[in-house]
């Protein structure tokens, strides 16, 4: 199996939501004319704005979240710990794991502190 990544623009959009990003995993062939690859399961998604928002905390809860859904599904598909981690070092590139002292205490110090 192996990661990809598709944007979706919602269908009805809003000044709120833009493209969504989603990933995916989709089985190995060896079939590589194939224009459409076996998808295996949705992982999970993110609005595109929130990869890059500049407000940390909520950038970082936001890919907090992100990053649960991604462990609940890969934990369903029961992978060995290597394939695993070769999807989840992936994933990673696209969207950081949130820092542990922010995401694990959000609900306690939600307190956005701007970038500059």
């Amino acid at each position: 199996m192996r990661l990809k990544w598709e944007e979706r623009i919602p269908e009805a959009p809003s000044r709120n939501h833009g493209p969504i990003l989603i990933a995916f995993l989709v089985e190995e062939t060896p079939d590589t004319e194939s224009p459409r690859e076996p998808r295996v399961t949705t992982l999970a998604s993110i609005e595109k704005r929130l990869l890059q928002i500049n407000i940390r905390r909520t950038r970082e809860f936001h890919h907090g979240l992100f990053w649960q859904a991604v462990a609940r599904t890969l934990k369903g598909l029961e992978l060995s710990l290597t394939e695993q981690e070769k999807i989840e070092a992936a994933i990673e590139e696209k969207v950081p794991r949130p820092s542990d002292d922010c995401w694990a205490l959000w609900g306690v110090t939600c307190i956005p502190r701007y970038e500059r």
